[in-house]
């Protein structure tokens, strides 16, 4: 990092997640009133999310999205701006969402038969086809309710990355 970015990247502590013990030193730390690190990835539950937000330990991290998230980032917190509904806190956003599946962690592309089947298509072989059956999904209402609502790809924000000032 140092090279590319100029930063110098010290890790106070590393903690493994078994049996949940980098929310347990997390926690730990909060309810002693130490100093938190200056930036904590954290992938888990609400309830400690809110408790490193509202330890006052975080800054505002809003302006970084629009001035340093890539296109499908900001694309997708556009579509969908609800996501940073439970990290803001008095008009600031105090995490910044991670892009990641919403409900499972595997490298699986799930596709809906019945839709496939409805619009006449197969499944993708090359990257071009499956741009073809999202393009299919969204313009051809395969749900059938004769509205253009079709997402074509669903994805979730589920979990955020918080920063310390």
């Amino acid at each position: 990092m140092k090279d590319n970015l100029g930063i110098d990247v010290k890790y106070d502590w590393v903690v493994t997640d078994t049996n949940q013990a980098y929310q347990t030193k997390i926690r730990l730390m909060l309810s002693s009133g130490d100093k938190m690190p200056d930036v904590i990835t954290y992938r888990g539950d609400m309830e400690t999310v809110n408790m490193l937000i509202d330890s006052g330990q975080f800054t505002d991290v809003g302006g970084l999205i629009d001035k340093y998230a890539g296109d499908v980032y900001k694309k997708g917190m556009e579509l969908n701006p609800d996501t940073l509904l439970p990290v803001t806190r008095d008009g600031k956003v105090m995490a910044l969402p991670v892009l990641d599946y919403a409900y499972n962690d595997d490298m699986v592309l799930w596709l809906r038969q019945d839709w496939m089947d409805k619009l006449g298509l197969q499944a993708p072989k090359t990257l071009a086809d499956f741009d073809n059956i999202m393009d299919a999904f969204v313009n051809k209402d395969p749900d059938g309710n004769g509205k253009k609502d079709t997402l074509g790809l669903a994805t979730g924000f589920k979990r955020y990355q918080l920063v310390v000032r």
